[in-house]
């Protein structure tokens, strides 16, 4: 699919993840300003540092909201990456820009590789690779598609998010339960 835009989250869950979708307490669609309980700047927020949250992690988790334009379709999907896929992503967004190409430009391939944090919990981690690039037919629409979804993306509200394939731990991010036959 296509990446029409990413940018940073900031979720703050005050209980542990009981299995219901309840909204976040605070949630910065920024990753700058937190909106709801605490609220406030998120780079000087107590509860955005390290050692605040379980196994010395942060009590708010950083995130990534992307918007994938997949094929054959007219409306993107949104999906947020969790803090285990945060640096395999800014990996390969890294990638893309050093050979002067930006995410809308190009096809992507998304993949899921199992990984074991420090506390021995294994995950799902997201792989991103370039499948190729957009022709220049291609990259007109894509690019208005893309302006779109920016204007639109500070209105997505994080517990409107719909994940159809996979159960996904909103506190944490996991994908609990996946059908891999949906994988593209």
């Amino acid at each position: 699919g296509v990446i029409l835009y990413h940018h940073p989250l900031q979720v703050y869950y005050s209980e542990s993840y009981n299995g219901s979708k309840n909204p976040p307490d605070c949630l910065s669609n920024d990753g700058v300003t937190g909106v709801g309980n605490p609220g406030g700047t998120c780079a000087r927020c107590p509860l955005n540092q390290f050692g605040t949250g379980a196994n010395g992690g942060k009590a708010c988790k950083s995130k990534r909201r992307l918007f994938v334009l997949k094929p054959g379709e007219v409306l993107p999907l949104v999906l947020t990456l969790p803090i285990g896929s945060l640096k395999e992503f800014s990996a390969y967004v890294k990638r893309l820009l050093s050979r002067g190409l930006k995410t809308c430009m190009v096809a992507s391939r998304f993949s899921l590789k199992k990984a074991t944090n420090a506390g021995g919990i294994v995950f799902s981690q997201a792989q991103f690779a370039l499948d190729r690039r957009l022709t220049p037919e291609e990259l007109g629409p894509v690019e208005s598609m893309a302006a779109q979804i920016r204007t639109y993306a500070a209105q997505v509200r994080y517990e409107d998010e719909i994940v159809s394939d996979a159960e996904i731990n909103p506190f944490t991010g996991e994908i609990l339960e996946l059908d891999p036959t949906t994988i593209q």
